[in-house]
């Protein structure tokens, strides 16, 4: 093939074929079903912990995915990049609204670090987004600062009228 990559008469045979090859994946996929998955839990656990390593290492990267799949879905502006997020991440990894330590791999999602969108319809965009901890970012979720700070003030007043026991539940019949 003069003049042309081999590449590019793949793409061109792919786009050409593209519904026979999906279906022939597609059959052998139900043919191989089982041994298919076998192969994917085995990878899986087999690279557990360097996936781990990964996602501890490059938290940030994480986090963008995912904030540009959500802007998509969402139609939502988007201009952060990872080095935004660090720059905007506290340095000490401290949640800046609930004091604690952001964990960026262990178990334990609450505190995780999150992107927040401090105006949620302006989008994942320079000056709009800070990061908060997982737990921070879905207790807040939709609600605005007047509410969040109507049900910390009806809690606080439940709490300060009742007692300890009035507070706990029994489950036990």
């Amino acid at each position: 093939m003069p003049g042309k990559s081999k590449s590019a008469a793949m793409a061109k045979y792919y786009q050409e074929n593209r519904e026979a090859i999906s279906a022939v994946r597609a059959k052998y996929y139900q043919e191989n079903k089982e041994a298919i998955l076998k192969q994917h839990k085995i990878y899986r656990l087999k690279n557990k912990e360097a996936n781990k390593r990964y996602r501890q290492k490059k938290w940030e990267k994480q986090r963008i995915k995912g904030a540009v799949r959500r802007a998509k879905v969402k139609n939502l502006p988007f201009n952060i990049t990872e080095e935004y997020v660090k720059s905007v991440t506290p340095k000490d990894m401290i949640c800046p609204a609930l004091g604690i330590k952001m964990n960026t791999g262990g178990e334990d999602l609450d505190s995780r670090p999150s992107l927040d969108r401090l105006v949620p319809e302006k989008g994942y965009v320079k000056g709009n987004v800070i990061v908060v901890s997982f737990k921070v970012n879905r207790i807040k979720a939709d609600a605005t600062p007047e509410e969040l700070m109507k049900v910390a003030i009806f809690y606080e007043k439940l709490f300060d009228t009742r007692s300890k026991n009035q507070l706990t539940l029994d489950f036990v019949a």
